[in-house]
């Protein structure tokens, strides 16, 4: 134990030296919650705001109907109404000038709405930017106009809304609301979890392997009196204990940031509040320790496999694509935790994680991916073990 804990202290010292790796394991994951929920947070909320407050410019084409629908537009609050000759090309006045927006009636449209047909007319817009929004100011004046004259038509023929309306439906969802964020939510969180802490173990992995051979000190590491296992349980334990620190520092950076922009992201922040109970996190990190065990042996085997540093990086690196596949399919809604997909690395803690969070756990499923992972650990280290041992890895020339 004494000649593990020398190493991991040793090793340990060389990482904190290592500016990648406290890069990949401090910087990134401390900082990129702030990011995520303060930076795009800020500006998203900010464009929304702008685009509902924004002063919308309407062109209305000639001939132009005397119609309520047309006076609810020019009194309507936050839109300037402009009239357009009748012979102007829409396309063009959305395109190169300062309107937003620009209706075009049909020449009967006052006349179908006093009888019993429908009044036609155009609007033309641009949807990208924040094009959708106005659509929806411009709308919601026209949908209360239909909604006036639906009525007064029903109630004209002696009826009522139900008349149109014969069957009402009322919807009650049992899903809970943590549930529902949850399903939607928990996908996302491991992703996000999982990817840090296999960049946080990714650096130290390949300084101990390929950078010791680099450096030249692997020789005099492995004439020492040290057995070869105590040797690789220090690397690999200072491996494991980066990923976690990683993912940890990562929730909690997230905590933070939730916190403070709660005023900004409001409701949001308090509904997934309730997901990150301490019991949840401990199942969360309780599933994330043997996957970075088996992400220790991995990346470890790989870089003692390796020439040199760079080659190391050119190998690990593409791993992040085989992580990143299993973790998107795993968000994915119709995907679920069964005893099939728990025995599946990687896929089975998204899926866990998503009934942790929500709330939902289906416990034999769950013990399932407990027993997967922790087997999967067990391989990868014997399997390091067995591989390191060989000189054909440790100098491959």
């Amino acid at each position: 134990m004494k000649t593990i804990w020398a190493v991991f202290k040793k090793e340990g010292l060389d990482t904190i030296r290592d500016r990648r790796a406290i890069i990949s394991m401090i910087v990134i994951p401390m900082f990129i919650f702030p990011v995520i929920f303060g930076g795009l947070g800020f500006f998203a909320i900010k464009e929304v705001r702008k685009a509902q407050n924004k002063q919308v410019i309407i062109g209305l084409v000639q001939p132009i109907p005397e119609n309520a629908v047309v006076s609810a537009l020019r009194e309507t609050e936050g839109f300037t109404v402009t009239d357009l000759e009748g012979d102007v090309d829409p396309f063009d006045q959305v395109e190169n000038t300062k309107i937003d927006a620009v209706i075009v009636f049909e020449s009967d449209f006052a006349e179908a709405l006093e009888g019993a047909g429908a009044g036609k007319m155009t609007l033309y817009y641009r949807s990208t930017g924040n094009g959708g929004i106005m659509r929806s100011r411009i709308m919601s004046v026209v949908n209360d106009y239909r909604q006036e004259v639906r009525e007064s038509r029903i109630q004209s023929l002696g009826y009522s809304m139900d008349f149109i309306n014969p069957v009402d439906v009322s919807f009650e969802d049992t899903a809970t609301q943590q549930e529902q964020i949850g399903e939607a939510v928990g996908g996302f969180i491991p992703y996000i979890f999982i990817i840090l802490c296999f960049t946080g173990a990714m650096y130290p992995a390949i300084d101990l392997g390929a950078g010791e051979k680099e450096r030249g000190t692997l020789e005099t590491l492995l004439t020492s009196s040290a057995p070869l296992t105590h040797i690789l349980m220090g690397k690999l334990l200072l491996i494991i204990c980066s990923g976690l620190f990683a993912a940890g520092l990562s929730l909690t950076s997230m905590g933070f940031a939730m916190l403070s922009m709660g005023s900004m992201i409001g409701e949001f922040a308090s509904t997934i509040g309730p997901m990150l109970q301490p019991l949840n996190i401990i199942l969360f990190f309780s599933l994330l320790l043997p996957l970075t065990i088996l992400f220790a042996s991995s990346l470890l085997t790989l870089s003692f496999f390796a020439k040199s540093f760079k080659e190391a990086q050119s190998i690990i690196s593409p791993m992040v694509a085989v992580i990143i596949f299993p973790l998107v399919f795993g968000m994915m809604p119709w995907v679920k935790l069964s005893y099939v997909t728990a025995l599946i690395p990687i896929l089975n803690i998204s899926l866990a994680s998503k009934a942790i969070f929500s709330g939902n756990v289906p416990w034999g499923p769950v013990v399932v991916v407990y027993v997967s992972l922790i087997s999967f650990a067990a391989i990868g280290f014997v399997a390091c073990t067995k591989l390191v041992g060989r000189e054909s890895i440790l100098f491959r020339s």
